[in-house]
């Protein structure tokens, strides 16, 4: 139970709403989404899967172009002491600056701090974090440095809360190097600094305009850092991802050897480099990293050998195929098997556009957009629904393959139980064919029922 002066800040919100509506707000909103992360059941509370549902995006979503991670994770808190520290103290700053600056720049500040903090913890460790320390401390940062030109500034920041901040950070960041706590030091450190920087701007001199400069400059500059930061290991990792999504095979390679030098998790990225070998055709790098993946993970390495001979069968099916149709969807399977995902999207697309009725067809683009593709649009997850429909009327819903991409369409798109009625209807067509009901099926198909109810 928190005690002391955090205990009481809902009555105290309450109480000062009307004299700090948007800090009330900003507050009241920190409140309400990291509360509403904790009570979201069927998940792990803090896998990123979950809590980007409440707005904090890993670092590999932001990279991937939802900036808007970079703001929306100072919501998300988590736990009791994080989330009850982080709200006191914007109540507390955000009280007197609310006083002191109009309400349109005060909610600048805010959403500044939070991008700029949340964009330093994402250049450093590859993530942005989770929180509104950063933005307390860019508050702080801004009282800290203007209070002999602003008397409510001084009057509000009294030694003690000075020195409490300050042994705070050194506090965090020995605390993470001991590995006895994760904190966000980057974030502390960037609104810290972020705040002076701003705070200076209400100091009349001649350094007012230095200050405003050298603060719009470095938060620039931390902002290109978050999404160009070569130096980072998972941001290494997954430029190779995406180069490896375009078929840009060298530039994959070399972008995954480097990750691994800069201590990526040695198994993604031996992983990654052995589909890599595969679909290049070098037999080489594919023996070095099966090897490599042997000594981490004998599972892993096993599954790779699978997809290998696999991979093998295909390509000898598909120089043995003489229907035209046929061939190009298994290039298609190919493509999207090798992590080629602009040619398989591109094939299926012309295939679409030259056999528009074709079941076989829509089957495949579905599977791909549902089951292959990575983030699908939500325009694909609709076009892969309509598809799949077509297919199984087209086929008196009796191919396997195309239930099983209605099924995950129907889910992908917000249906859950109309997802497991037809994974239902899926496996009593197995077992009505006396085949065995394989076992990733049936995780699809207890994840269709668990969030139906």
């Amino acid at each position: 139970m928190v005690r002391g002066r955090y205990s009481g800040i809902l009555v105290e919100l309450a109480r000062g709403a009307r004299r700090a509506p948007l800090t009330a707000l900003l507050c009241l909103a920190c409140l309400v989404v990291t509360l509403g992360s904790w009570l979201d059941g069927g998940a792990d509370p803090e896998s990123w899967e979950h809590l980007a549902r409440w707005g904090a995006l890993s670092g590999a979503d932001i990279w991937e172009g939802k900036v808007w991670g970079l703001l929306t994770s100072v919501f998300v808190h988590g736990d009791v002491l994080h989330l009850a520290f982080n709200v006191y103290w914007l109540w507390t700053f955000g009280l007197v600056l609310e006083r002191a600056l109009p309400r349109v720049a005060l909610l600048g500040l805010f959403v500044a701090a939070g991008v700029v903090t949340s964009a330093a913890e994402l250049a450093v460790t590859g993530e942005p974090g989770i929180g509104a320390s950063g933005v307390g401390y860019a508050w702080f940062g801004v009282l800290w440095s203007a209070r002999r030109a602003v008397p409510a500034f001084e009057a509000a920041l009294d030694l003690s809360t000075i020195r409490l901040f300050l042994v705070w950070l050194v506090v965090c960041f020995v605390a993470t190097q001991l590995e006895v706590w994760n904190i966000g030091n980057a974030a502390h450190l960037g609104g810290l600094l972020f705040g002076v920087g701003v705070g200076r701007s209400f100091v009349p001199g001649p350094r007012r305009a230095i200050a405003r400069a050298a603060t719009v400059l470095a938060s620039a500059g931390v902002l290109v850092a978050s999404f160009w930061c070569p130096w980072n290991a998972d941001w290494t990792f997954q430029r190779g991802l995406r180069q490896h999504a375009r078929g840009e095979l060298d530039q994959a390679h070399h972008s995954y050897r480097r990750s691994l030098a800069l201590g990526v998790e040695p198994a993604l990225a031996w992983n990654c480099l052995a589909y890599l070998a595969l679909a290049a055709g070098d037999l080489e790098l594919y023996q070095e990293a099966l090897g490599r993946l042997r000594e981490i993970d004998a599972q892993e390495a096993r599954s790779l050998a699978e997809f290998a001979r696999w991979r093998s069968r295909l390509k000898v099916a598909l120089e043995l195929q003489t229907d035209s149709l046929e061939r190009e969807l298994g290039s298609a399977r190919l493509a999207a098997a090798d992590w080629n995902e602009g040619r398989a999207l591109d094939t299926y697309r012309r295939l679409l556009r030259e056999h528009p009725d074709d079941a076989r067809v829509q089957t495949a683009f579905a599977s791909f957009l549902v089951l292959e593709a990575d983030a699908p649009s939500r325009a694909e997850l609709r076009l892969a629904l309509d598809l799949a429909r077509s297919a199984a009327a087209a086929t008196r819903r009796q191919e396997v393959e195309t239930l099983e991409a209605l099924a995950e369409a129907l889910f992908r798109n917000g249906d859950p139980r109309a997802a497991h009625e037809v994974a239902q209807e899926t496996m009593a067509l197995w077992e009505e064919r006396g085949e065995s009901i394989p076992p990733e099926f049936r995780e699809q198909a207890a994840r269709y029922r668990v969030a139906r109810e």
